[in-house]
């Protein structure tokens, strides 16, 4: 059984490793129908920013290297 919410995460980092562009609404409703798991906005932006994301434009390296912390801390 997958922890809770780490599908969640797996899924940002797939949807942000495939369009780093995307906003965090298109993330969180990403989220419910790939998860099933309805989430709101702040919650997306809580873990990207637990991930290290910032507001401005990170190097895709970056974003990456960080989602995968996340999701295997």
């Amino acid at each position: 059984m997958v922890p809770y919410f780490k599908l969640e995460l797996q899924y940002l980092h797939g949807a942000l490793e495939r369009s780093p562009d995307l906003y965090i609404e298109e993330l969180a409703r990403g989220i419910y129908e790939s998860c099933g798991t309805s989430v709101s906005e702040t919650t997306v932006w809580r873990a990207l920013k637990k991930a290290g994301f910032t507001m401005k434009r990170v190097g895709e390296s970056r974003i990456l290297s960080s989602l995968l912390h996340v999701l295997t801390s």
